[in-house]
């Protein structure tokens, strides 16, 4: 997968795992969190038994926004 902002291209069993590798986050873009998981703001998905949990667990605030 290239990361046209990084110039560089990764591993593409890298892309859509959750983790972004490309600065911009366009490694991840399109990924979709199945059931059981909750969506962060900036698109990363975790447990959703993590969601107002009182840890920063999207690195963003988001699953903690408003609990």
């Amino acid at each position: 997968f290239y990361c046209a902002e990084d110039d560089k291209c990764i591993i593409g069993e890298w892309q859509c795992d959750n983790y972004p590798d490309c600065s911009d986050g366009t490694d991840e873009l399109g990924y979709t969190c199945t059931s059981d998981q909750f969506k962060c703001s900036n698109g990363r998905c975790i447990a959703n038994s993590w969601h107002c949990d009182g840890e920063d667990d999207c690195a963003d605030g988001s699953d903690e926004a408003g609990c």
